[in-house]
């Protein structure tokens, strides 16, 4: 079979721009690279062919002005404050759903939450059980104890002293705010002990003992433990954070999250945290929002102060 072949100098001759130098058919409608530069320049030297450049805050500006919260895409990630306060809040919008601006308080009392706090200078209002032992108001020796409560027990062994606050659980269909254990809760309060050995004393919500719903602490001779206890499967976590020095404060706060843990701070430091079963799963004893317990296990005066005391539940 034959081969066609075709030679070099076969090829139509190239077609070349003798003025220009471009290559190509219609190559004299295409610009050389001097005039393509020489208007480039001509461009540059038109003010009014370019705008000049945005400084800094006259993008932020526009920008301002022009893009809604809305345009932006989803969050994918958390927003770092840096410590910074959100300022300039409008008024709420009317409407069950509106957001209560000049304090936790109003959404509290409308949410059937509940806040209560008290310098603990009166005994008013407040359950006592003695046998034995005293609870009076103790001014003490000093500014800092001025306007607390003295549990003391009295030198036989056996004795207590009990201070206890709750709402009642029938009374006209029952209290406004219902106190129950399913709901997020806390307490804060700051206590004195004078004596280290032979004494049992709970700073509690919830009944003291071994077998009923309890969220605390307890002190055991000079052992200071926080304490969890569901009466329905009778697990109690007992747990020992330290040992007390004879005469001591200190600083006690409870967070506790239903169906997921109990933290228990000290002076501010969390020292123990409580999962599991232990966690109150009945409604018994959940309107006790303070109960104060002493007992000496020894014919000895023992002696617990407390200056105030603070208690929160969530709706």
């Amino acid at each position: 079979m034959p081969v066609n072949r075709v030679l070099i100098r076969d090829l139509e001759p190239p077609h070349k721009d003798a003025t220009t130098g471009v290559h190509g058919v219609g190559a004299s409608t295409v610009d050389s690279f001097a005039n393509r530069d020489a208007a480039i320049s001509t461009h540059k030297a038109d003010a009014s062919a370019h705008h000049t450049k945005y400084t800094d805050a006259e993008a932020q500006a526009t920008v301002k002005a022009n893009v809604e919260v809305g345009d932006l895409k989803t969050p994918t990630k958390a927003l770092a404050m840096d410590s910074q306060k959100i300022t300039g809040l409008g008024a709420p919008d009317s409407g069950d759903d509106a957001i209560r601006k000049d304090s936790v308080l109003p959404t509290l009392f409308d949410l059937n939450g509940l806040y209560w706090a008290m310098v603990l200078d009166s005994l008013d209002g407040f359950g006592q059980r003695v046998s034995g032992g005293t609870i009076t108001l103790d001014p003490g020796s000093s500014p800092w104890w001025y306007g607390a409560i003295e549990l003391a027990t009295g030198a036989t062994s056996g004795n207590y002293c009990e201070l206890i606050k709750g709402l009642a659980k029938n009374f006209g269909g029952g209290p406004i705010c219902t106190l129950s254990w399913t709901k997020k809760r806390r307490f804060k309060t700051r206590i004195r002990i004078d004596q280290i050995t032979n004494q049992d004393a709970w700073v509690i919500l919830g009944w003291p003992s071994d077998t009923t719903n309890n969220v605390g602490f307890r002190i055991i001779n000079n052992k200071l433990y926080s304490v969890v206890t569901n009466d329905y499967t009778l697990v109690q976590d007992l747990f020992e954070i330290e040992t007390l020095p004879d005469t001591c404060d200190r600083l006690l706060e409870v967070i506790y999250s239903p169906e997921i843990g109990v933290d228990f701070y000290v002076d501010g430091i969390l020292r123990h945290t409580s999962v599991g079963s232990c966690l109150p799963t009945t409604e018994n004893h959940a309107n006790k929002l303070m109960f104060i317990r002493l007992k000496t296990t020894a014919a000895e005066d023992k002696k617990l102060h407390l200056s105030e005391f603070r208690f929160l539940q969530e709706e």
